[in-house]
């Protein structure tokens, strides 16, 4: 774990609650235990433990505060804005917005990955795709009040939609919006760093699950599907169609 790593949030966070990445099936099949938790002290010590991971960045990269800027992906944080808004007071928001149809059995099987690495029997895809249907209508319905409470402007903490295809196929541009909708510097220098990034290293990193390099996003083989965790379109929607109306609009 480090500043510049892939990993600076589920294990800060499970020092205090037991969700760390390997056995967050057991958070799905009984979560109403965790929906009433406080987690103000959880995201007090998680602010402290980044601060010692930007500390080392410092001592080790030479960089100060003023020059870098922390970014928190992980989806868990969406339900727990509320906690974590007050223990990062000038926190700006970003939600990346993923068809349902992709994104609910790609978290399927990040949690089946996880349940490879402990469980000693065999996994009840089923019960896996329900479970994170009703994971998700609890989790996107807190992300979108949280939203809907801070979306104006003037708000103490800015808020961004994004769709993640805009993300993938248009990168530029929705960062020149996103930098807009929070109120960022989008300076030259940046834009030039972006252009190059895309230009010269962006392909470099369009890789299947099995390493293989594709030219376009459009190609990626994703190798999981609502089928496969006996789930269907109709059943997402019956469930989630609210956020469907509202974040997928049909022009």
């Amino acid at each position: 774990m480090a500043a510049d790593f892939p990993e600076e949030c589920l294990m800060a966070l499970g020092l205090d609650v037991p969700l760390l990445f390997d056995t967050f099936y057991l958070f799905l099949e009984k979560p109403e235990t965790a929906y009433e938790w406080d987690c103000t002290e959880v995201y007090e010590n998680y602010f402290k433990i980044l601060q010692l991971l930007q500390y080392q960045a410092f001592i080790r990269d030479g960089y100060s505060s003023s020059e870098r800027r922390w970014v928190l992906k992980c989806p868990l944080h969406l339900g727990l804005l509320d906690f974590l808004s007050k223990s990062f007071p000038d926190a700006k928001f970003i939600w990346t917005h993923r068809n349902l149809n992709d994104a609910v059995p790609s978290l399927a099987r990040l949690i089946r990955v996880g349940m490879d690495m402990t469980v000693n029997e065999s996994i009840d895809l089923r019960a896996l795709g329900q479970n994170c249907v009703v994971f998700l209508q609890e989790w996107l319905q807190r992300g979108d009040n949280f939203f809907c409470t801070n979306e104006k402007r003037e708000s103490r903490h800015p808020v961004a939609n994004v769709m993640y295809n805009d993300l993938i196929y248009n990168p530029q541009q929705t960062l020149l919006k996103i930098y807009h909708d929070l109120d960022l510097s989008f300076t030259t220098d940046y834009e030039q760093a972006l252009k190059d990034h895309l230009d010269g290293k962006g392909k470099k990193h369009v890789k299947s699950r099995d390493g293989i390099t594709f030219s376009s996003p459009s190609k990626y083989p994703t190798g999981y599907s609502l089928e496969e965790y006996f789930l269907s379109e109709s059943v997402i929607y019956n469930k989630l169609g609210w956020y469907v109306r509202k974040y997928f609009p049909v022009e």
